[in-house]
């Protein structure tokens, strides 16, 4: 299978707008799941090494700089700063709006940035900036319409200037945005993606059909060899012709055949009538994602507690403040206002309430929403993908029981970090006052060591706190009872490793 990058590199018109001496601008249009913004994160690595390599051999005439930006808020395109900060040669160019604002105590705003960017007009020297934009169509409304114009105007060739804008944009084919496209470069990923479904698509249907095959010698059944080459076929064919370059949705496709097929009991027709009983789309209301909501809905009547667990495991992934390992998670949904209630802190046995083999739980509990992925401290736990964040986060609910909101969801979090401070360090040990040699102190870090949360509990509630608009009284109230009852001694432990 091609990778997302040659794919990319092989389009004529990334070909030409890399190749091209002047300034020229990118469009690449495609459908959520489709893989935009893992090809953005590619071609911007491969940009890198290239410079870097380069670089390596003799200094550039050129100074190459790369950017990538997702325009949802202004906040990402502040970082651009840092490139003017760093480079000795950019900074003058706006060293005096940059001291202006900063003895203004003044925040970088939007007219400003774009002075900044148009500021590379008046360099000496010959400068190449690379400009990626992934997610334009979730920009806000009221600034996408001049970010398009004016990134359109940086990429606009200019004789005066030996500064070349490559702008890059990324985003969903929307109706708004194809005029814009239309007049320049731009990839379909529809189109481009087209011969990577569908190898993807024979390879997997060859091993089902494998699957089916051995199954039938097994049980020495038998079906006729042009039944199966038409059921395949069909298959194959129908989910390339509906893919529309949308990976994702082909991964939930084959994935629900493939456990379709191993439950047993089927018959070729019901290969095909599962197959198109199956939504075409991701986020509509008659989409993949309500069928898998429906799914889970169901396993409520099995498991009472499924269901607000569940959505405990959604709020924490969606609105914690960076990625978190599996065992953080874990121990996030061990806490609950139950715990408070029914065990002291003294006797509180963290282990007793922390869910068993949460890794293979996640697809009863979450129905394919959740992923983990291996990282450099452990297993972590993401979304399946940005369109997940957005259906449990939409406004007409369609996410049902697990629909969320900002509030709702930062109000889970600090809570159960306060809960979960005031339970570690309300133990026996760490409420023992401290001594001049501090003699329980390996004991203290033991105790401490096995609570997997902390390091999270205690960096991050006050930004769930403060990150939304509205938090009610009551949270408020018992996390502040909860911190107050936890450094009630100031010679504990717990007071001397709290407050430092």
């Amino acid at each position: 299978m091609h990778k997302k990058e040659e794919v990319g590199s092989s389009s004529k018109d990334y070909k030409e707008w890399l190749a091209s001496s002047r300034s020229d601008l990118l469009w690449l249009a495609g459908k959520p799941g489709s893989g935009k913004s893992t090809l953005v994160k590619s071609i911007v690595k491969r940009l890198v090494e290239e410079k870097d390599s380069t670089e390596d051999i003799a200094p550039l005439r050129t100074i190459l700089l790369t950017a990538r930006l997702t325009v949802t808020t202004l906040v990402p395109l502040r970082n651009l700063l840092l490139i003017f900060q760093s480079n000795e040669r950019l900074f003058p160019l706006i060293r005096a709006r940059f001291r202006h604002l900063q003895a203004s105590k003044l925040k970088w705003d939007y007219e400003s940035l774009k002075l900044a960017l148009l500021s590379l007009h008046a360099t000496k020297f010959n400068i190449k900036v690379f400009l990626f934009v992934d997610g334009m169509d979730e920009s806000d409304d009221a600034y996408r319409d001049d970010i398009i114009e004016f990134l359109v105007s940086l990429a606009a060739a200019s004789s005066n200037s030996r500064c070349i804008f490559k702008v890059f944009i990324a985003g969903r084919p929307e109706t708004y945005i194809r005029p814009w496209m239309n007049r320049a470069r731009h990839i379909s990923l529809e189109e481009m993606n087209r011969e990577d479904v569908q190898t993807i698509v024979d390879s997997r249907i060859s091993n089902l059909r494998q699957f089916h095959v051995s199954a039938l010698d097994h049980y020495a059944s038998k079906t006729e060899p042009e039944n199966e080459e038409k059921t395949f076929t069909m298959t194959k064919a129908y989910i390339v012709d509906n893919s529309r370059g949308v990976f994702l949705w082909v991964s939930l496709v084959l994935s629900e055949l493939e456990n379709f097929v191993q439950l047993g009991g089927y018959s070729l027709h019901d290969i095909e009538e599962c197959l198109h009983s199956l939504p075409t789309k991701l986020e509509k209301s008659d989409g993949f994602y309500a069928l898998m909501v429906e799914r889970l809905a169901k396993n409520i009547t099995k498991a009472k507690h499924h269901g607000a667990r569940s959505w405990r495991i959604f709020a924490w992934i969606t609105f914690s403040a960076r990625q978190l390992a599996v065992t953080e998670l874990a121990d996030a949904l061990a806490i609950s206002e139950q715990c408070l209630t029914q065990a002291p802190g003294t006797a509180f046995n963290l282990a007793k309430w922390r869910p068993v083999d949460l890794v293979h739980g996640l697809y009863t509990l979450c129905e394919g929403f959740v992923e983990v992925k291996p990282s450099a401290d452990g297993l972590c736990v993401q979304l399946m993908h940005q369109t997940v964040r957005e259906f449990l986060l939409r406004r007409d609910q369609l996410a049902k029981l697990y629909d969320m909101n900002q509030t709702s969801g930062d109000k889970e979090i600090a809570i159960t970090c306060c809960r979960y401070i005031y339970l570690a360090f309300m133990s026996a040990i760490t409420k023992r006052p401290v001594d001049s040699t501090f003699s329980l102190a390996t004991d203290v870090v033991e105790h401490l060591s096995d609570w997997n949360l902390l390091g999270y509990a205690l960096t991050y509630p006050q930004f769930h706190l403060n990150s939304s608009e509205i938090i009610d009284k009551r949270t408020l109230s018992e996390s502040e009872r909860l911190i107050n009852e936890t450094l009630s001694d100031s010679t504990s432990y717990a007071s001397i490793l709290l407050l430092g």
